[in-house]
């Protein structure tokens, strides 16, 4: 039983000691609001109990996507990606200071290398491109 339903039965049980007429207008009245407060509290245990079941139900499926993206990450690092690309540039590992340097690739030279900011190693960039749009392709 939860709080609100123990305090609406107690409140019951004080209007029922003080012997108020349920003939009057204000021994009906009390009465219909301690009939209101008791259903208040039985339907938000109700409320409760559902949310209850709905967070283990949500805490489930996120465990299930949790693992999903556990899995997919694994087999996205299986593939040996070296690049993680965006719409505007890519991101690529110095292979000397191991920094994350993000090249947009307005910024890539003809001979396909940059320069690490960090440590100032050339690093060259190699794209297995298998679009239709660019000359690389055709």
């Amino acid at each position: 039983m939860s709080y609100l339903t123990e305090k609406a039965q107690y409140l019951k049980g004080l209007a029922d000691g003080m012997n108020l007429s349920k003939e009057t207008n204000e021994g009906k009245l009390f009465t219909a609001i301690l009939e209101m407060l008791e259903e208040t509290a039985l339907a938000m245990e109700e409320i409760v109990e559902v949310q209850d079941e709905m967070q283990d139900q949500l805490d489930e499926v996120d465990e299930c996507l949790a693992d999903v993206e556990e899995f997919l990450d694994e087999e996205l690092d299986d593939e040996d990606d070296e690049y993680d690309f965006d719409e505007e540039g890519v991101f690529i590992d110095c292979p000397k200071c191991g920094e994350e340097v993000y090249v947009e690739f307005d910024a890539i030279n003809d001979d396909a290398t940059i320069d690490c900011p960090s440590c100032g190693e050339k690093i060259e960039i190699e794209f297995d491109c298998d679009c239709e749009d660019c000359e690389d392709c055709e």
